[in-house]
């Protein structure tokens, strides 16, 4: 029986053949999002331990931040309405505040290149020790509260879209959820930081 005589590559042939290869899309999609999440875990790391940084996440249209605080503790509340900054035309509540937040959680679907969806999980002030905002916009689509205690409270009809709103001092949530396609803040300080990523299936 007489077979094809194998060719052994020489040196210089190694060098100069061209390569050729497939990607594997599961693979490089996984190593995408992780070098994303390595460079946003070493921004927010710079928070843990209590250094306060200016923070900025931007919104992925159609796929909001679904937002759990087991309490809000600020010391200033204001609310307009408003369109969200991210689209300029979905109507919104546009709250700012300054405070401490315990146990906040954060969780988002983030589209891939190429198709499906990864959820990230941002996760911060526990353990007794909670998380500071100043500053912090977001632009509320639903809110709910087990209980919400206001001081001095004002509701005026003053807003530049001459349309209610409402402004406190001392304000308290408790086991708050909070829908918002856009969350912005001067700065943030994030003691016992936690980040997931997982794709999902």
């Amino acid at each position: 029986m007489f077979g094809k005589k194998k060719h052994t590559f020489s040196a210089e042939e190694m060098a100069t053949a061209p390569l050729v290869g497939t990607v594997n899309h599961k693979v490089f999609l996984g190593v995408f999002l992780t070098s994303q999440l390595v460079l946003v875990g070493m921004l927010y790391s710079v928070a843990t331990g209590g250094l306060a940084i200016a923070a900025l996440l931007p919104d992925v249209a159609g796929h909001p931040y679904v937002v759990h605080v087991d309490e809000l503790d600020a010391s200033s509340f204001k609310l307009v309405p408003g369109v969200s900054a991210v689209d300029n035309s979905t109507p919104v509540a546009i709250v700012t505040l300054s405070g401490k937040l315990v146990n906040q959680v954060i969780n988002q679907d983030v589209p891939l290149p190429g198709g499906g969806t990864a959820h990230v999980l941002i996760q911060a002030g526990a353990n007794g020790t909670p998380a500071q905002v100043d500053g912090l916009t977001q632009n509320l689509t639903s809110q709910d509260a087990a209980l919400a205690t206001f001081q001095n409270l004002t509701l005026s009809s003053s807003t530049s879209l001459g349309q209610l709103g409402q402004q406190a001092g001392a304000t308290v949530l408790k086991n708050a959820d909070i829908t918002t396609p856009f969350l912005s803040a001067n700065s943030v300080t994030f003691p016992n930081l936690h980040v997931a990523v997982t794709l999902n299936k």
